[in-house]
């Protein structure tokens, strides 16, 4: 291993265990209450260190982000591909291992909750780390967009759909149910007397009628 090869194998440990710093400090304050000396703590790292390797805290976040949702595209991929259907099933296939996700991955589901609802990306400095983000976001998107266009293929969804449209809808749609379960799913049970498990499958449903 040359010089370059070896530097860049410390940088890499040096800015996982910074990262994994932030996911230790983030299970005992919230984000917003969050500081680099919190990171810095956590990571057993000096602030110097730390800004060597990052510009910001929002840099930081965007990296744990990228991981999480490096982990929900592994497993949306793999339910894809342990499965043999295709279009409007792939569809089901793909919400209900992201509901899985939610349920088996609360504190990562909660990352990415928050950082839906608020604007961290504008925060961060680094436009490298923005720009890695949303692409690894877009995968899990073209995983839907996939099967969309494998339903509109087999003719089970109507050719005349926008596919992107109908994707964002869907993802939404997915989105907000999820969301609604992580803030609000104790008092749907214990006032309506529903089960999240079985209100996801009915609106899971209902999505697949839309399209059908």
């Amino acid at each position: 291993m040359g010089l370059i090869e070896r530097n860049k194998k410390i940088t890499d440990i040096k800015k996982n265990e910074i990262i994994d710093g932030m996911e230790r400090a983030l299970l005992l304050k919230s984000y917003d209450r969050l500081t680099i000396d919190d990171v810095a703590k956590e990571a057993e790292y000096s602030k110097k260190t730390i800004y060597s390797y990052f510009t910001s805290k929002d840099d930081i976040y965007l990296e744990l982000l990228i991981r999480k949702f490096d982990l929900l595209y592994e497993m949306l991929e793999n339910a894809v591909n342990g499965s043999q259907v295709k279009g409007v099933e792939k569809i089901k296939i793909i919400g209900d291992a992201y509901y899985r996700f939610s349920k088996e991955y609360p504190e990562y589901m909660q990352a990415i909750i928050n950082y839906e609802t608020n604007d961290e990306d504008e925060n961060c400095e680094d436009n490298s780390i923005i720009d890695r983000f949303n692409k690894e976001t877009e995968k899990s998107f073209l995983l839907l967009e996939d099967a969309l266009r494998e339903g509109i293929d087999s003719h089970e969804i109507s050719a005349d759909i926008n596919l992107v449209d109908m994707a964002i809808i869907l993802w939404s749609n997915i989105n907000g149910f999820i969301m609604l379960a992580y803030k609000k799913g104790g008092y749907v049970k214990s006032h309506y007397g529903k089960s999240l498990d079985d209100l996801f499958n009915l609106d899971m449903e209902a999505l697949l009628r839309s399209l059908r």
